[in-house]
């Protein structure tokens, strides 16, 4: 790339010497490599202003920052000065590997919960319908040929756009993004062309990060606004989603189960392994079951149906790439070691998630439901009091524990989620309380009696556990099965 820093970043003042050729673009300054830029942003915990001269001396020729480093510049370096470096790296990015969110459809999904297995939908009736998909979010980023760990759900702009070029040399034609609230703030999907966005849901999350729920669904909001979106498939069942669908000027699809939408299910039946419906959609009404449990996830399927309507794709392929799906990783996963009871894990980890999520297990079961739960630390504190209710309410024993702790006292986070539990909400209940995760599972496996079914909440697909700021290795379903094998041999 041979093209100067100002003919694809306008309102930016420039010093030092003359741009020249630029090889790359880093936001790290240990990935800086000789001739590439390197854009300084202010993270949550580290700022690239104070690793300029660090980035200077990997060979970095060209920085753009919102300041200048209290240390001189040397003379042969261009110093770009911007008011928004996320926004200038976003722009840098897209420029640099050639616009690829222009040659994909890309789909962005977004809301507090449904995200992950709406995407997951999404890209199985996608290869039913023959139209190669990539999928970029919280349980990892399937680029076709290769597939890499999720560090954030959303990537930053310059990773996201290096993705979406990658699989736009692996012949991908859609691309079905998770976009959070987080990316939308901090600019990394600015200049990603979107050509559908979907609105799930919006319960409180995030609010460590957003001052307050306006803030958080304004956030969301600018998905349907700021990037202007062919199409929006909205929610209509949720209140934000109504908003959302009085604000937007994309063309509008809506899905629900209570409400009057474009797709709407009917006849909802849930079994044990499966949950079947009758989806009537403009285009005809299908007749589908689905793998993935509970009434929640029939909202996810009216969603990825929708979206694959608006892409092109017929009923039966819809129908076929649904019922294709087996399970999402961390959604309602099973574990089965033989024991005589059910063993669930699930990413729930807001109060709404875990009501859905309790109310699907209690579907699946006769007996009694044991629901292992804690919250993260460092994190949104007003939604533990709700996490603790929902379990409470809805289940018949629970044992409170840790999630991510972080730098928070696990008892202390454990104390926030006992203001919301309340004896007479379900004076039958039985309640545990056990920091250590390891076990707590141990006791939800112990207490279990046959025909039981024992949920294991928060963490999901999540292979570790943050103590401090150190990350262990933790898994959920592992923990489980040792669990299970220590009881039954």
């Amino acid at each position: 790339m041979t093209e100067g820093v100002s003919d694809s970043v306008k309102d930016l003042k420039i010093i030092g010497a003359k741009p020249g050729i630029i090889e790359g673009i880093c936001y790290d300054s240990r990935r800086a490599t000789p001739n590439c830029v390197f854009v300084a942003i202010k993270g949550e915990t580290v700022d690239g202003h104070d690793f300029i001269l660090d980035a200077i001396r990997h060979g970095a020729t060209t920085v753009i920052a919102e300041r200048k480093p209290s240390s001189r510049i040397p003379s042969r370096v261009t110093f770009v000065l911007t008011n928004d470096s996320r926004a200038a790296l976003a722009k840098m990015a897209d420029y640099f590997y050639n616009s690829p969110s222009e040659k994909l459809h890309v789909i962005g999904i977004t809301g507090t919960n449904g995200k992950t297995t709406t995407s997951y939908i999404i890209q199985s009736i996608m290869k039913q319908a023959e139209k190669p998909c990539g999928r970029i979010g919280t349980t990892g980023y399937d680029l076709l040929e290769t597939s890499l760990d999720a560090i954030t759900t959303t990537p930053e702009s310059l990773d996201l756009q290096k993705m979406m070029s990658k699989l736009v040399k692996a012949g991908a034609s859609h691309l079905a993004l998770e976009v959070s609230s987080h990316a939308l703030i901090q600019r990394r999907v600015n200049n990603v062309k979107f050509n559908t966005v979907v609105f799930t849901n919006l319960t409180q999350d995030h609010l460590d990060y957003h001052e307050n729920m306006k803030e958080y669904f304004s956030a969301k909001a600018g998905l349907f606004i700021k990037f202007a979106p062919k199409v929006a498939v909205i929610n209509t069942d949720d209140e934000y989603g109504r908003r959302i669908a009085e604000i937007t000027k994309s063309e509008k699809i809506t899905y629900g189960i209570d409400n009057p939408a474009d797709f709407m299910a009917e006849n909802i039946r849930v079994e044990k392994k499966s949950v079947s419906m009758t989806i009537k959609t403009p285009k005809g009404d299908m007749e589908i079951t689905s793998y993935l449990g509970g009434r929640y996830n029939v909202y996810n399927i009216l969603a990825a149906s929708a979206v694959a309507v608006s892409e092109g794709v017929d009923l039966e392929q819809i129908k076929e790439g649904v019922e294709n799906l087996k399970n999402v990783p961390g959604r309602m996963e099973r574990v089965d070691e033989g024991q005589p009871f059910i063993a669930i894990v699930d990413f729930a980890h807001t109060g709404d998630a875990l009501k859905n999520v309790i109310k699907a297990a209690r579907e699946l079961t006769k007996g009694k439901v044991i629901t292992v739960f804690g919250c993260g630390g460092d994190r949104d504190k007003g939604k533990r009091p709700l996490m603790g209710e929902s379990a409470w309410r809805l289940s018949d024993k629970i044992v409170v524990t840790s999630d991510n702790p972080r730098t928070e006292k696990p008892r202390e986070i454990i104390e926030d989620i006992l203001k919301g539990i309340k004896e007479k909400d379900n004076p039958q209940g039985e309640m545990k309380i056990e920091p250590d995760r390891r076990e707590a599972i141990r006791m939800a496996v112990m207490l279990a009696e046959h025909g039981d079914l024992v949920l294991v909440a928060g963490k999901g697909h999540e292979n570790y556990q943050i103590i401090g700021t150190k990350k262990n290795h933790f898994d959920d379903k592992e923990e489980l099965r040792e669990a299970i094998g220590k009881r039954y041999g």
